[in-house]
This record gives structure tokens, sequence and C-alpha cells, in this order.
């Protein structure tokens, strides 16, 4: 988890300053790239020994504001319904496209797409659900970006509050009962991300500069 978790001010930031550096006819990828974009707090493990489940050996959780507008209600409704009811409202698979920008002279970053059709938090029929994420790969741990492409591994969206908490506790507590608030979004396929080895390469190059 980052000890200093962007925030929605820094992606207005990001936006700018890329914008600034890019050449001119890089500005509409750069527009394009961060169009809907929203701060993805960070990433931490969710990992567990001894259960029978596959897909709760090995697991990744990205950390949201709670009080993000799209997500935010189906937290709340993860916390008020039992497995079987929310199954009904929330999707266990979505669809995830993924995006990589370069500007020179600045470390690479990448955009995760979170898409699927859910019932509305407030009841009705199915909608279409999208959530552009921003992840900064110099902000977080190479072995953990990737994950994204390890065959099995959970894909979890985390509230940041329940990821504090359980950073506070300083044990691992119970993974089941951390699990009971997050949004499962899938399991990683085992292919390589071609936008996420690109954006570490970059990062290297950078890193080396």
């Amino acid at each position: 988890m980052s000890e200093d978790p962007i925030g929605a001010e820094d992606v207005g930031w990001l936006q700018q300053r890329a914008r600034a550096i890019a050449p001119r006819e890089q500005w509409p990828s750069v527009a394009q790239f961060f169009a809907g974009l929203v701060p993805c707090a960070g990433l931490a493990t969710l990992d567990a020994t001894g259960v029978t489940s596959e897909h709760l050996r090995r697991g990744l959780g990205l950390l949201i504001a709670d009080d993000d507008p799209v997500l935010g209600p189906y937290f709340e409704l993860r916390d008020r319904l039992d497995d079987e009811r929310f199954d009904a409202i929330w999707p266990r698979k979505h669809e995830m496209r993924w995006g990589v920008l370069g500007v020179p002279g600045r470390p690479p970053l990448l955009r995760l797409t979170v898409d699927a059709a859910v019932v509305g938090a407030e009841g009705g029929g199915r909608r279409r659900l999208v959530r552009h994420l921003l992840l900064c790969p110099d902000q977080l741990g190479e072995d953990l970006l990737l994950r994204f492409s390890e065959a099995g591994c959970g894909l979890w969206l985390v509230p940041l509050s329940t990821a504090v908490r359980e950073r506070a506790r300083g044990t691992a507590g119970s993974l089941y009962d951390c699990l009971s608030h997050c949004l499962p979004i899938g399991r990683a396929s085992g292919t390589r991300i071609e936008n996420i080895a690109q954006a570490l390469d970059w990062l290297h190059a950078w890193r080396e500069k």
C-alpha cells in the first residue's frame, strides 16, 4: 500500500504535466488517456494459506476511495447483503482493458478500465458500469503489477478504509472478513499484458537516466 496515495487533484496535475511535456502531436493521446480517469490509491496483496478456494490463495487488491461516486454505492451494498444476494447484483468477472502513457522525462502511467453489466445500486435492471483507474508504476511494486498476469490470481476492488484498517491491525487478520467488504472483478488469465510490460520497460529506462 502506498504511503502517500494519489488523489483526484493529483490526476489533474499529472494531466497538465504530461500535456506540457508531450509533443503537440501527442496531445490528443494524452487527453484520451486521462478522459474519465480516477486514481487507484494503491495495490495490496490478498493472499491466504491453507484454503481450498484457488482464487483466495493468491490475490491482488486495487484500493479505491470509499466515497467513489460509481463504486462507493456497491461497497455499501457489499456490507449490507449476504454473498448470494450480492452475487445477483455484482458479477464476479468484469472485462478489463489496459492503456499506457509515456511522455519524455516522466515515469509512465497505466490506465485500467473495469467494465461490466451490473444491477443498479438503487435497484432496477442491469446497466453498464465503467470505471477508468489510474495506476502509477513508479509508486507501485513491480511484483504487484506482474500479478495482473499471474494465472489464477484473484483481483478485487478494495475500499481504502478496509485496507487502512487491516494494515493498522498489524496482523494478517481474517482474509474472509476483509474480502466481505470488497468487490471481485475476476482472475488473472496468466497471459502477458503488453501495456504493463511496456510501462515497466519505460520505468526501468527512466530510472537509469
